[in-house]
């Protein structure tokens, strides 16, 4: 099964799979409770991947340091939406990673404008920076063009879905008081 397939297989089940309310966003569920809507989202927005990364989302196994910074460096975006990930380093102290993603009408480039300037910066990426991290390296882990508006609002939750999955195959979380609750709901 090639990588496309895969991930959007992993996203569906993801967001269909029976676990308590309060684990999946009801809107996923009401928005795409027939495979096939999610299905017809999936072929009129057809991602692409960032080269190489089939070979480290082996399962258990995250990709390291190394691998990341060899993703090519995104670019602008302006015609594009993507799930992004930002390597964050700090002398002495283990690299962090935040992965985001960018699905405004204006394209990937106004979100990564807002990093630019300083606005609108997700909370765990600004305690980072408060802490002493620089963001190193961004880079998209996969994309497609802007989606026609008619079909932009489900578009763009599949988006965050697939942000969600790529958080869960990178491990790219913070610690919390409930994370011995997960564990069951991964398998």
């Amino acid at each position: 099964m090639d990588l496309r397939t895969v991930i959007d297989l992993q996203t569906y089940e993801m967001i269909v799979r029976e676990a308590p309310k309060w684990y999946v966003c009801p809107i996923y569920k009401v928005t795409f409770e027939e495979e096939g809507v999610y299905q017809a989202i999936v072929a009129d927005n057809i991602l692409e991947f960032a080269p190489g990364l089939e070979r480290v989302l082996v399962p258990g196994a995250a990709p390291g340091v190394d691998f990341l910074r060899q993703l090519p460096t995104a670019g602008s975006g302006r015609d594009i939406w993507g799930v992004y990930l930002l390597l964050l380093e700090k002398a002495g102290c283990c690299p962090r990673i935040y992965i985001g993603s960018g699905t405004s009408s204006r394209g990937l480039n106004a979100r990564f404008k807002e990093y630019d300037v300083g606005k609108n910066i997700p909370r765990f990426v600004a305690s980072s920076v408060k802490d002493g991290y620089t963001i190193t390296h961004r880079t998209l882990l996969c994309w497609c063009p802007v989606p026609h508006e008619n079909v932009a609002p489900r578009a763009r939750l599949r988006f965050v879905a697939v942000e969600a999955l790529f958080c869960l195959l990178f491990h790219a979380s913070a610690a919390t008081v409930m994370d011995d609750i997960w564990s069951d709901l991964c398998v």
